[in-house]
């Protein structure tokens, strides 16, 4: 799920950096 987020942020770009942020938390859990 956490390749699906990147790529949903990703679009808009501005939340490119959230989407990475998003990934470490799910990668730690």
């Amino acid at each position: 799920m956490a390749e699906i987020l990147i790529l949903y942020y990703s679009r808009y770009g501005a939340t490119a950096e959230m989407a990475r942020q998003i990934a470490r938390g799910v990668e730690e859990i």
